[in-house]
């Protein structure tokens, strides 16, 4: 949940929208489009959000970035939460850490300028601290799989936006096996297309 305490998990992304009902397959598509553009926010609009989502004249946005000063930064085994700040707020922002890649990592100072993207916490459903297997999916997958899950727009979110924010953490090839497994495992399932998933509501 966003509050002006600044409590945020996994980043800056936040739940997206539904544009309504769709009258054809076309319009379906470019709803899709439309609905899981990246948007860029300020730290006040993220601290307003609640649980509805970012929205931008009427539209919610499912992935946001800001552009924020480093005024403290934590670092633990698992995570690193940074506490960000603009002239309109100051929040927390939890970057969740892959152990095989940790050193790989680019080095955030604190009083240094940073841009940021992500999922708000009330998105992030079922976030562990643990840096182990959980439910089957290792921390890669679950890297995957969480946003998956944060999408509550009915077509769920693409492949596009998926990968746009994970191509800095593991490699098309990657990604892409890893939605095969978690699509032959029942984890997720493809919705308008063979682009967008949606996570199972067993898992």
């Amino acid at each position: 949940m966003w509050n002006d305490q600044s409590a945020v998990g996994g980043g800056f992304f936040n739940s997206p929208n539904q544009f309504g009902n769709v009258n054809t397959p076309n319009q379906a598509s470019k709803s899709a489009r439309r609905s899981s553009r990246t948007a860029p926010i300020v730290i006040k609009q993220a601290l307003h959000s609640g649980d509805d989502g970012v929205k931008i004249w009427g539209t919610e946005i499912q992935i946001v970035c800001i552009v924020a000063r480093v005024r403290n930064i934590r670092m633990q085994s698992t995570k690193i939460t940074y506490t960000l700040q603009d002239i309109t707020g100051r929040m927390r922002a939890v970057l969740w850490l892959d152990q095989d890649a940790a050193d790989d990592e680019e080095k955030v100072e604190s009083n240094n300028s940073t841009f940021a993207t992500g999922l708000p916490a009330n998105s992030m459903v079922g976030v562990t601290e643990n840096s182990g297997s959980v439910n089957g999916l290792n921390p890669r997958q679950m890297m995957v799989f969480n946003l998956i899950r944060a999408s509550t727009m009915e077509q769920g979110i693409s492949k596009e936006d998926m990968y746009g924010s994970l191509k800095d953490r593991m490699s098309q090839v990657e990604f892409e096996n890893i939605l095969e497994w978690m699509c032959g495992e029942g984890h997720i399932y493809s919705t308008i297309d063979e682009e967008h998933y949606r996570a199972t509501d067993a898992f």
